[in-house]
């Protein structure tokens, strides 16, 4: 087979059609799925940055409610259970304020923004702690 540039043959199809090459070429996806992995890597850096930032009261919350979640119902006591719907609430909150922090760049909030959500989970914190 000769290659025909009109035919618009991509390297892949060149290297299976020539007998010497089929077996020892192999066209990967590789550097894609790096830069794939990469990308999911910094936004998981970036979000645990954000909970990190947290203040401590809303850190020892979404603690104590990703414990509950990761028991299951199940296993989760009565008591735990009723804590867990409780905190389902708050969580939502949590998750809200967690999202709009990591957004914060591309929606121009200010450090003092950003301060001020903060500030007012930990304020609503509070209301939830035993």
């Amino acid at each position: 087979m000769s290659y025909d540039p009109a035919a618009g043959m991509t390297l892949e199809q060149i290297a299976h059609s020539l007998p010497l090459l089929n077996g020892t070429v192999k066209v990967t996806d590789y550097g894609y799925r790096e830069a794939q992995l990469a990308g999911e890597r910094a936004e998981q850096a970036a979000a645990a940055r954000v909970r990190l930032g947290m203040p401590a009261n809303v850190q020892r919350l979404a603690g104590e409610y990703g414990f509950l979640q990761r028991l299951g119902a199940e296993d989760r006591t009565p008591e735990q259970e009723a804590r867990y719907g409780d905190l389902s609430a708050w969580h939502h909150q949590y998750k809200l304020v967690e999202q709009q922090l990591r957004d914060a760049k591309e929606n121009g909030l200010s450090e003092g923004e950003q301060a001020g959500l903060r500030e007012g989970l930990r304020r609503e914190t509070e209301g939830w702690e035993r």
